[in-house]
């Protein structure tokens, strides 16, 4: 971690992996290829039509792997609307067994620029 960054959540699981992408693709697929470390790249959602506060979590290759929790989302977009940056990754491997709820456990921090 960069010594200007401020850990925001220690733990947190990512909303919306259960469904499917708008072009059809699996969240639990793009998961299931990445792996503690790796990092994810956020994107306000401006339009999104459930919420209007919703950040997305995005693949390297960009493909959507699911979003914040609404209570982190309000106060991220906050800070990058502010100039500040996020940096996520997966803190450990992601869980998509199909017996339960799947899920995906992130930390997020927050950059000073």
């Amino acid at each position: 971690m960069n010594r200007w960054a401020r850990r925001i959540i220690t733990i947190l699981n990512i909303a919306g992996i259960q469904y499917n992408n708008s072009d059809g693709s699996s969240r639990k697929v793009i998961l299931s290829r990445l792996h503690k470390g790796d990092k994810l790249v956020t994107r306000p959602e401006e339009d999104n039509p459930y919420d209007k506060n919703a950040v997305k979590l995005l693949s390297s290759n960009g493909k959507t792997v699911g979003y914040l929790p609404r209570f982190v989302a309000v106060f991220l977009k906050q800070q990058l609307k502010s100039g500040k940056k996020a940096e996520v990754k997966i803190v450990e491997e992601p869980d998509l067994a199909e017996n339960h709820y799947p899920d995906c456990k992130i930390s997020v921090d927050i950059i000073d620029s």
